[in-house]
């Protein structure tokens, strides 16, 4: 049988409460405002484009979301800070360190590749965010990934 919208509705809120708990347990939770639906899609959005997609945006990410999400940016990032407790672009720089993180473990790229994967206007630029957010330079980083991580040929 196939549950529509309406169906999903009708379960009650101490069904919602008991779901929700069960969720938290392994680390989700129910998304039941649509403002809370729309920060996961910029979220989502966000994620899929850095981490995900082999095409690089041709506009910046504040057209990307807007087309994307059918919202205009202002709104989108107002919605997003209020309930963050941060800007979109700090999110995007957030994630952009973690997939450079990813990237300078599997030690099979340099910096200057990272640095255009990445769309950073140039090396200098990403050094900075990189140690702003990580402590770390991107080569320290790469050198500390190294050491804690063991070769297959070692173990």
């Amino acid at each position: 049988m196939k549950e529509n919208k309406k169906d999903i509705e009708k379960i009650s809120v101490n069904q919602k409460e008991k779901l929700n708990q069960e969720l938290q347990k392994i680390g989700l939770s129910l998304i039941q405002s649509d403002k809370k639906k729309l920060i996961n899609s910029i979220k989502i959005a966000i994620v899929n484009q850095i981490h995900y997609s082999e095409h690089a945006l041709r506009i910046n990410f504040s057209e990307y979301l807007s087309k994307k999400l059918h919202h205009e940016y202002s709104y989108l990032s107002r919605l997003f800070s209020t309930s963050e407790n941060m800007t979109i672009e700090k999110y995007i720089a957030f994630q952009k360190i973690e997939k450079a993180k990813e990237l300078l473990s599997l030690k099979k790229y340099r910096i200057n590749e990272i640095t255009n994967h990445l769309h950073y206007k140039n090396a200098p630029h990403f050094s900075t965010q990189f140690k702003k957010i990580t402590g770390q330079t991107p080569s320290q980083y790469q050198k500390n990934a190294l050491q804690e991580r063991k070769m297959l040929d070692s173990l």
